[in-house]
């Protein structure tokens, strides 16, 4: 006789997301193009899958990335060169968003961008641009999910650049959090104080 447990787990919904851009190579602040590191995944310059809190179409609100270094989902590594040719620059990889245990999922609908930062780690880079696309939503959590959501950075109807002046290029300068400045400031201040004694 076979006893069979019921089971507590709980199975995961999908939304699949992939992220194109194989023409124009986006490049950093001195417009050579973004590494694709060496040979392994997750060597490249990082760029992430993310959300604004107030509204991703104006770019407004505090930015909630998905995937990739200092994400909700660090294990979701974004970076330029991976699963594609491993050209500097380009990018192709695709994502599968489940419900159960990704953290910061916005609902399904809800407008998706892409920043690209100009170094290997979001702590070493000093500049970064986000684009995004009316028409990249969230698909639909589902056990079945539909085709992948393409966030396709080549296909020009829709595009916004966050620095529109400079498209396809990582122009914004990271301003350090105030909290930062201040430790960095109080750590001036013993400085000075140790140095007059």
């Amino acid at each position: 006789m076979f006893a069979v447990a019921a089971s507590s787990q709980s199975y995961a919904a999908l939304s699949l997301v992939s992220t194109f851009n194989l023409n124009t190579p986006i490049v950093d602040n001195t417009g050579t193009a973004l590494t694709a590191g060496i040979a392994a995944d997750g060597d490249g310059a990082i760029y992430q899958i993310g959300y604004f809190s107030v509204d991703t179409a104006g770019f407004t609100g505090t930015w909630i990335a998905l995937t990739g270094d200092d994400s909700a989902n660090p294990t979701l590594i974004s970076s330029i060169g991976d699963s594609g040719d491993g050209s500097d620059g380009l990018l192709t990889q695709s994502f599968g968003f489940d419900d159960v245990t990704h953290n910061s999922l916005p609902a399904a609908g809800t407008q998706l961008a892409l920043r690209f930062y100009n170094a290997t780690s979001v702590a070493g880079s000093t500049h970064y641009n986000t684009v995004t696309n009316a028409a990249w939503t969230l698909n639909s959590f589902s056990d079945s999910p539909s085709p992948p959501q393409a966030l396709d950075v080549d296909e020009s109807s829709g595009r916004v650049w966050q620095d529109s002046s400079n498209t396809f290029k990582t122009s914004i300068v990271i301003v350090p959090e105030p909290s930062s400045i201040a430790l960095l400031g109080l750590g001036l201040v013993s400085f000075t104080l140790r140095r007059r004694r």
